[in-house]
C-alpha cells in the first residue's frame, strides 16, 4: 500500500449520474436478469465512517464482530481510529489508539480475529529499519506479551490473522531510501531486504520469525524467465523485491504475497515457517482481442475520448493486493488486482545522490520507438505517445539501447506499461520448482475499462484534483495505469463466489462472480463519491461532501458476523479519509457445509469441532448441530465447538455438523475422522497390539490390556437391529499357547453396547483373547486375537 501522494497527484471521479446530489451514491444494477438469484447480486450504499481529516485518513480497516468494532488505519494522524458500527449507516467514532509514544512513525496496516487487533507500523521516523506489530485487544490495550511491539521486517505494509487465528503475518516492503551506491555497492540500509514475518499469537512470548530470499540471490535470471522482474540497481534479489499484500488461503496453510514492483507472488508455508515458492506473473498482451486499452489522454478528437483498442504494448500485472478461495472441487486459487506501480528514487537511472528522485517510466513519446519493429506512427500522442513505460526490462531496444540511454534516443523495440488494468485469476504451477511462472487461470481484459466507459462516459479515466477537491478531467488517467484496480476482497455468499474490486483513482466497487474461476463474469458496480461535492483541501471539509474517495483496502463481511446480519463490504477510502459500508444484496441460499471436523473423546464425552461454513448463504448462522454416528447423539450451540455427551467406550464415533440459518439446514459436514475413547485407562496395563480386528458383524471394535497377571478385555457390540446379525450374547474366553481355555466370562448384550471384563492367570506365558459373539438368529461366530506375553 503506497501513498497516492508519493510521485503523481491524485485526482479521482465521482459518480452522480442521474443521482442527486444528496444521494451521495450511485449504484449501478447487475447486467442480466436482476431475477436470476445466482448472478444478481450488487452492493448498496449503507453508511459511512469518518476521520475528519481527509487526505490519508482511512486507508486500511478491520472490524471485530463481537464488538462491533471498526478499526480503521488514519495516516495521517498516525492513530487507529476506532468506530462502533453496530448500526452501520450512522458509524460513531469510539476513540483513537495513538502508538506514538511507543516509537510509531506511520501505521500501515490493521487486523483483527478473535478478539485481538494488530498493528503493522514503521517506528523512529526511519521506514528501512525493522518495524513492528502492536497486538492489542478491541479496547486498544497492548498485549504484556510484547508490551514494546513485536520487531518485523523493514516497512510491514500489510498484516493479516491466519483464518484459525494462531498466526499474524506481515509483508514488509523493505523499501529502498534511494539506489545511490556506497563504495561501489548497494547497503541494506539504504535498502533492506524485503521480507515477509510469522508470529504465532498463541505463543507465551510473542516474537517474529522473518523470511527474506537471500538464499535466492544468484538466481535473478531463473526469476525473469519466469516472468518476474529483478531491477533495482547494484540490489540483490533480496533486496530488489517488495512484498505488497498477503493473502492466507482459508485452512491456514498457505499464504501468498504480492512483489508489486517485481510482477510476483511467493508462496509461504505457514507452519514451517519457509517460503516454498517463487511465481513470476509474466505480461499481459494487450495487442489481443480482449486485451485493449485506452493509452492517452490527449485523444477528445475520437470518440469523446474514450479510446479502447489493441495496441503494441505488453502490461505488468503488478498486483497491489491478493486474495485467495478455493471452487466447488476443492482446487486453491489467488486472484489479484492488477494496479501497476513504477519506482522513483535517486540515483535510480544512475544520478547523483544530490539531483532529483529518477522515474523508472517515461512517456513513449519522449524515449521514442525504433520505427521497424515498432512503428513511429504509435508514438504520436493520440496514440501511445502519452503512455507510461517502464524503460527497464524487460523493454528491449535497439544495439546499444539501454534503460540509461533511452531518454535521448529513438530505440524501443518493445513497450511495456505499468499494471494490468484487471483482475486476474492464478493458480500455482503444477511441478516442484521453487522458482516458476505462475498459471493464469482468467483474465478480465479491458472489461474494467469498457464497463466505466459504458456507465460513466463522463468520468471515465478520471481522478480528483488534491488541490481543489474537485474531480479533474476524464480520460486523465488513460495514459498511467487507467483506473487503477488496487483494493481487494473475495467472499462466497449467496452461493456464489464474488470478488469485489477498488479503483483507486475512478472510484468505486466492481463485482465479478467468480464461482468458475476460469470465467469472471460482471455483477455490478457502485460508487459513492459525490460529484457536486467538493473535497476541499485535503479533502478535510467537515461532513465529507465529496462522498468516500479513493478507495485503498476491502473488506468482506459474511452476514453470519455482520452487525444487521446481512454481508457488507467495508471500504477505506484514503483521499476523503472516509471508510464507506456497502450491504451486498442478493437472495439468500442454503449456507455451505462446515469442514473439517473433529473429535477428542475422554469419560464417555466428545469434544466436537469444526470451521464455519465458507457461504453462509447469505444469512446468520443461528446455530450448529453436531452427531455421533454411531448413536445419533447430538449437541447444539452457535460456537464451532460443543459436547456430546453418553457416549460408550470402545466404539469407534465419526461426527457430522450442519449449520442451521433461518428456516433451513446447510448440507452436513463430511464425517470426522473416527475416534474412540480407551476401554481402560492407563493403569489398566499396557495395551496390546491388534493388527486385523474382528469383522463389523462380531464387533466395532476390541480392545486388551495386560497387567502383571490380569488381563482386560473389551468388546463394542455392532449396533444393527436385524435379527440375523444382531449379537446378544458374547463369550469373551482366554486361552493359551497349548490351545487349552484358561478363563471365561460370558454375558448378554445390546446392540451398540460395551463389555468389558478382567480375566487372570496364575503363570507367565502366551496368550490370546478369543471373542464368540452369539446372534438372535441362534448361530455363533468366533474372532481369534493375537497372542500376547503375560510375564
Amino acid at each position: 500500500m503506497k501513498s497516492l501522494f508519493r510521485t503523481l497527484p491524485l485526482v479521482l471521479a465521482s459518480i452522480a449520474v442521474g443521482v442527486s446530489a444528496l444521494t451521495t451514491s450511485l449504484v449501478v444494477q447487475p447486467a442480466g436478469n436482476a431475477a436470476e438469484a445466482s448472478t444478481a447480486i450488487s452492493l448498496e450504499f449503507v453508511g459511512r465512517a469518518n476521520s475528519g481529516v481527509g487526505n490519508m485518513g482511512s486507508e486500511i480497516a478491520a472490524f471485530d464482530p463481537t464488538s462491533k468494532r471498526l478499526f480503521v488505519t488514519n495516516g495521517l494522524t498516525n492513530q487507529i481510529d476506532v468506530f462502533d458500527i453496530s448500526n452501520p449507516a450512522s458509524p460513531v467514532l469510539v476513540k483513537s489508539v495513538n502508538l506514538g509514544a511507543l516509537g510509531v512513525t506511520g501505521i500501515q496496516s490493521v487486523a483483527s480475529k478473535g478478539g485481538f487487533v494488530a498493528a503493522a507500523a514503521a517506528v523512529d521516523g526511519n521506514n528501512q529499519l525493522p518495524g513492528k506489530v502492536f497486538l492489542m485487544d478491541v479496547n486498544g490495550n497492548i498485549d504484556a506479551r510484547a508490551a514494546n511491539g513485536i520487531a518485523v521486517g523493514s516497512l510491514p505494509d500489510s498484516i493479516h490473522f491466519s483464518p484459525n487465528g494462531q498466526y499474524i503475518l506481515t509483508a514488509n516492503e523493505g523499501e529502498p531510501r534511494d539506489y545511490c551506491l556506497t563504495d561501489g555497492a548497494l547497503p541494506t540500509t539504504t535498502d533492506p531486504h524485503g521480507s515477509v514475518s510469522i508470529i504465532d499469537v498463541t505463543s507465551k512470548t510473542l516474537t517474529a520469525t522473518t523470511l527474506d530470499l537471500s538464499s535466492m540471490n544468484n538466481r535473478a535470471a531463473e526469476m525473469r524467465s519466469a516472468g518476474a522482474r529483478i531491477y533495482g540497481p547494484g540490489a540483490t534479489v533480496a533486496q530488489d523485491v517488495e512484498p505488497e499484500y498477503i493473502a492466507i488461503s482459508a485452512d491456514s496453510k498457505r499464504a501468498y504475497v504480492t512483489l508489486q514492483e517485481n510482477n510476483a507472488v511467493v508462496e509461504v508455508d505457514i507452519s514451517k515457517k519457509t517460503i516454498t515458492r517463487f511465481m513470476g506473473l509474466g505480461y499481459k498482451d494487450f495487442s489481443l482481442t480482449g486485451n485493449g486499452l485506452d493509452p492517452s489522454d490527449q485523444d477528445s478528437s475520437s470518440n469523446s475520448g474514450i479510446n479502447i483498442a489493441n495496441w503494441p504494448v505488453k502490461g505488468m500485472y503488478q498486483p497491489d493486493a491478493i486474495a485467495t478461495f478455493t471452487d466447488a472441487a476443492g482446487a486453491h486459487y489467488f486472484a489479484t488486482a492488477n494496479e501497476g506501480d513504477a519506482r522513483e528514487y535517486k540515483c535510480l537511472l544512475g544520478g547523483l545522490p544530490s539531483a532529483s528522485a529518477q522515474a523508472e517510466d517515461s512517456r513513449v513519446s519522449a524515449v521514442g520507438v525504433d520505427g521497424t519493429i515498432l512503428a513511429s506512427s504509435v508514438a504520436t500522442n493520440s496514440n501511445l505517445g502519452r503512455l507510461g513505460v517502464t524503460r527497464f526490462e524487460p523493454s528491449t531496444y535497439t544495439a546499444g539501447g539501454t534503460a540509461l540511454t533511452a531518454a535521448a534516443s529513438t530505440d524501443f523495440t518493445s513497450l511495456y506499461t505499468l499494471g494490468g488494468r484487471s483482475l486476474s485469476i492464478w493458480k500455482s504451477p503444477s511441478g516442484t520448482a521453487d522458482i516458476a511462472g505462475a498459471t493464469l487461470v482468467a483474465d478480465t481484459g479491458d472489461q474494467i475499462e469498457r464497463k466505466i466507459a459504458e456507465l460513466l462516459p463522463n468520468y471515465f479515466n478520471g481522478d480528483w484534483s488534491t488541490s481543489s477537491g474537485t474531480p479533474n478531467n476524464k480520460d486523465t488517467r488513460s495514459d498511467n495505469k487507467g483506473p487503477e484496480p488496487e483494493g481487494l476482497a473475495v467472499g462466497k455468499v449467496f452461493g456464489r463466489t464474488i470478488a469485489f474490486v477498488g479503483f483507486e483513482r475512478v472510484g468505486g466497487v466492481m463485482a465479478f462472480d467468480i464461482t468458475n474461476p476460469a470465467a469472471p463474469t460482471y455483477l455490478s458496480y457502485v460508487n459513492s463519491s459525490v460529484f457536486t461535492g467538493v473535497g476541499g483541501a485535503n479533502f478535510a471539509t467537515a461532513g465529507a461532501p465529496a462522498g468516500d474517495v479513493s478507495p485503498e483496502g476491502l473488506l468482506f463481511v459474511k452476514a453470519t458476523d455482520s452487525p444487521i446480519g446481512v454481508p457488507l463490504v467495508i471500504v477505506a477510502h484514503e483521499l476523503s479519509g472516509t471508510t464507506a459500508i456497502y450491504k451486498v444484496v442478493g437472495t439468500p441460499t442454503l449456507a455451505t457445509q462446515p469442514t473439517s471436523v473433529s473429535a477428542k473423546i475422554s469419560n464417555g464425552r466428545a469434544t466436537v469441532s469444526w470451521v464455519e461454513p465458507e457461504d453462509d448463504g447469505g444469512q446468520p448462522i443461528e446455530r450448529y448441530v453436531a452427531r455421533s454416528i454411531p448413536g445419533n447423539k447430538s449437541c447444539v450451540t452457535t460456537t464451532r465447538s460443543c459436547v456430546i455427551k453418553g457416549l460408550q467406550a470402545g466404539v469407534p464415533y465419526k461426527f457430522v455438523v450442519d449449520a442451521r440459518t433461518a428456516g433451513s439446514s446447510s448440507p452436513r459436514s463430511e464425517a470426522s475422522p473416527s475416534v474412540f475413547a480407551p476401554f481402560f485407562s492407563a493403569t489398566a496395563g499396557s495395551s496390546v497390539k491388534i493388527e486385523k480386528l474382528p469383522s463389523v458383524a462380531i464387533a466395532q471394535n476390541v480392545g486388551i490390556s495386560v497387567k502383571s497377571r490380569t488381563i482386560s478385555a473389551g468388546v463394542a457390540a455392532p449396533t444393527t437391529t436385524k435379527q440375523s446379525t444382531r449379537v446378544v450374547r458374547y463369550a469373551v474366553e482366554l486361552w493359551n499357547a497349548s490351545g487349552s481355555k484358561v478363563g471365561s466370562y460370558k454375558t448378554a448384550v445390546r446392540p451398540g453396547a460395551t463389555v468389558t471384563t478382567t480375566l487372570k492367570v496364575t503363570k507367565a506365558g502366551r496368550y490370546r483373547v478369543v471373542v464368540v459373539a452369539g446372534y438372535a438368529s441362534g448361530t455363533t461366530k468366533v474372532w481369534n486375537g493375537p497372542f500376547f506375553a503375560v510375564k
